[in-house]
């Protein structure tokens, strides 16, 4: 379990650093709004943040595992409520060390939708499943989280298949919360 454990560990990293960026079209069809006043609208994401992702894997045979990863996302470009940038897990442990990139959407109210994708541009959950062995049955392939204050909170989700654990379901769950600082 070590082995599936080690890359969601990462995922949860960059989901934390998807939880920092985002990329979402403007609102559509608004008149009369000019580009300062649109940007207004939307939470300014732009900055550095430190945190943890932590992944809650529980597996079909009945067993439960934890794991938390140290994490940092510069958000490096924002336009209206789509911004993106990078995100860097950091080797422990628990923790394959790599780095990513992010990109998502922030509302006007603070609301997150996240993706994070691997130094190769694959989906950390597809990544997850290819470097561990295991088949991603399904995912919600982006993190939905919150920004309030200073603080980006998300949380994600994969199914896997592990044949080399004997067959077993792996349920994955992700959350990450990072402070810009």
């Amino acid at each position: 379990m070590t082995r599936l454990l080690r890359y969601p560990a990462a995922l949860l990293g960059l989901a934390a650093v998807a939880a920092c960026d985002a990329t979402h079209a403007g609102p559509a069809g608004v008149v009369g709004t000019d580009r300062a006043t649109s940007a207004a609208a939307f939470p300014s994401m732009l900055g550095s943040y430190g945190g943890t992702a932590a992944a809650h894997v529980r597996t079909s045979g009945g067993h439960t595992y934890d794991v938390s990863c140290p994490l940092r996302v510069d958000v490096l470009t924002q336009t209206d409520d789509r911004f993106s940038g990078t995100v860097t897990v950091q080797d422990n442990d628990h923790c394959k060390g790599e780095s990513g990139t992010v990109r998502g959407t922030v509302e006007a109210d603070g609301a997150l939708t996240v993706t994070a994708y691997t130094s190769d541009g694959t989906n950390v959950f597809e990544s997850a499943a290819a470097r561990s062995g295991c088949t991603l049955v399904r995912s919600s392939g982006s993190f939905s989280g919150e920004l309030f204050g200073n603080v980006v909170t998300a949380a994600g989700n994969g199914v896997y298949d592990c044949p080399f654990f004997g067959g077993l379901r792996a349920f994955v769950d992700v959350t990450v919360s990072a402070s810009r600082t």
